[in-house]
């Protein structure tokens, strides 16, 4: 607008000032601002106090700060800062209050806040989603990378977290025998992507090769399992289990909890899941304990029998009686060898002492 004032002022016609103002209805101190400068000038913003917030700045900023050194999943976000002021400060502030500032504080530290979302619509009992997610916590003072198996019912938002080291096949199929547990029931339908614990082979569309032992879970459970398309296209059609993942995450291992065992932190993933059926998902008027209580009935009554979810592989001089998840057990021909916790390669590990049979002195046929 400074461009056109100046051209009509000092060009040909030289329109007067007061015209300008009616023309252009601004005030005809902005038309004498355009005429000695093309560059308009800065507006002076005065600062405003913040009685509330003031105190508990210095807290937010160096939890801020803390996070440049943390996992990027893990990271403070507004309503876990807010979450925080309450539970550990009893803060009486608001929650908006505290978004302003944080969003501010991020783009100040130049940290990326990106966040859609969109009503989605479930019927009970009818579905369930599945997926694994990184995290880290701190094991006898030093800081651990895992996996967290995350099964969510997608009508309730109730969900079931199970941490382990890795993504082994045993661990994704004791993942849904803990997951059907402690639902006390199966949903008709499990949403996957394409993990390779499940899929053998991805094939046009939707079709897969499914492993063998997955197969024999969901005949076991009678669910069926709905695969996402590959890459971009199926990136929005598990959002719901990736978004759980994301907020377990933040609202439980932010800051990193210090244990010292596995065992010591499943039982507080446990108290979590316990705690977040007091929850409210946005939108529900209904708590998260509330809205599971209306679907268990349309859950499908567990089996019979359970799944046996360890698996027997035979060696030459050992067989692997139970390989299961949280526990290695050990046979030397018949006699019971040692369990040992299972830990992630190059990290914490507490040596397997096996008990071997004697060597057979009598030759070996053939």
């Amino acid at each position: 607008m400074f461009e056109e004032i100046r051209k009509a002022h000092f060009g040909p016609d030289e329109v007067s000032i007061r015209a300008l103002a009616e023309k252009y209805g601004v005030h005809r101190r902005t038309i004498r601002q355009a005429l000695v400068s093309a560059v308009p000038p800065s507006r002076a913003s005065t600062e405003r106090s913040s009685p509330v917030l003031g105190r508990w700045i210095p807290v937010i900023d160096s939890w801020l700060d803390l996070d440049k050194s943390a996992p990027k999943k893990q990271r403070h976000t507004a309503r876990r800062v807010f979450q925080r002021l309450v539970e550990e400060h009893d803060a009486e502030i608001s929650e908006s209050t505290v978004r302003r500032y944080v969003s501010e504080a991020k783009r100040n530290r130049a940290f990326g806040v990106a966040q859609v979302t969109g009503p989605q619509s479930h019927p009970l009992g009818e579905e369930a989603e599945v997926d694994f997610g990184q995290l880290s916590f701190m094991l006898e003072g030093v800081m651990v990378e895992a996996w967290m198996f995350v099964m969510r019912l997608s009508a309730s938002g109730r969900a079931f977290h199970f941490v382990s080291y890795n993504q082994a096949q045993e661990v994704f199929i004791e993942g849904h025998v803990r997951a059907f547990e402690h639902f006390a029931g199966v949903p008709t339908r499990v949403r996957y992507d394409n993990l390779k614990t499940a899929v053998v082979r991805v094939l046009k569309g939707r079709s897969r090769v499914e492993s063998e032992r997955f197969t024999q879970l969901r005949s076991h459970y009678l669910f069926d399992a709905f695969f996402c398309l590959p890459g971009v296209e199926g990136a929005h059609e598990k959002c719901g289990v990736e978004g759980e993942i994301g907020r377990f995450r933040r609202r439980h291992f932010v800051p990193l909890p210090s244990v010292a065992s596995l065992f010591e932190l499943q039982a507080l993933v446990r108290e979590g899941d316990e705690r977040d059926d007091q929850r409210h998902v946005e939108g529900q008027h209904l708590s998260v304990g509330e809205h599971f209580s209306l679907e268990a009935h349309h859950l499908r009554a567990l089996p019979g029998e359970p799944f046996a979810s360890e698996l027997v592989l035979r060696a030459r001089r050992h067989e692997v009686t139970g390989l299961r998840a949280s526990k290695l057990l050990l046979r030397a021909g018949h006699r019971d060898g040692a369990k040992s916790d299972r830990a992630p390669r190059g990290q914490y590990r507490r040596p397997l002492r096996r008990r071997s049979t004697p060597r057979d002195p009598r030759p070996s046929p053939g």
